[in-house]
């Protein structure tokens, strides 16, 4: 197999950086997957070297999010053309990775833009605040319903939205 600048031939991944020295230790330089927030401001040119890793013969893929919650891992709609230009920018300036994932789980609520939860409706099995007891937000009720949820229930063991923001739709 012919290997190509920033590819690894390794399955192994990890999110967000902090153990790949296990990997190159083993010998098996895996993936490295980045999350950045960038906005949407069209004329923002900046951008980040991720040549430190794909030096080190590590894979790099990096998510491009408008940001989280409560902007949204795409804007809103209005501002998709300014988020186009704000990713061709940042992926034209930025080296050492050319894998770009454009947003995260635009099927879960808590990454529409404008969404507001009162996550102190939320408990799960562990103590504490919902922050500490769930902080991926992963038990919000709706997280993979891009459809309105027009339930007047109180979810007392859910997070309850507030606002539903704006659904990111295959139409939109």
């Amino acid at each position: 197999m012919s290997r190509t600048l920033y590819d690894s031939d390794y399955i192994f991944a990890i999110h967000e950086p902090g153990g790949e020295p296990a990997m190159l230790a083993a010998g098996r330089p895996g993936w490295v997957v980045f999350c950045e927030a960038i906005g949407h401001d069209p004329n923002d040119r900046t951008g980040i070297d991720f040549t430190t890793f794909s030096n080190q013969g590590l894979g790099v893929i990096c998510r491009l999010n408008n940001g989280y919650e409560p902007d949204g891992t795409l804007p809103y709609s209005r501002d998709y053309e300014k988020f186009a230009r704000r990713v061709a920018n940042f992926v034209a300036v930025s080296r050492g990775c050319k894998i770009w994932v454009i947003g995260n789980e635009m099927n879960y609520a808590v990454e529409r833009p404008g969404i507001q939860i009162d996550w102190s409706r939320h408990a799960t099995q562990r103590t504490g605040p919902a922050e500490k007891a769930d902080p991926t937000r992963r038990g919000l009720a709706v997280r993979f319903n891009a459809l309105p949820d027009n339930s007047t229930e109180i979810r007392t063991t859910r997070g309850a939205i507030i606002s539903p923001g704006e659904p990111i739709t295959p139409e939109l």
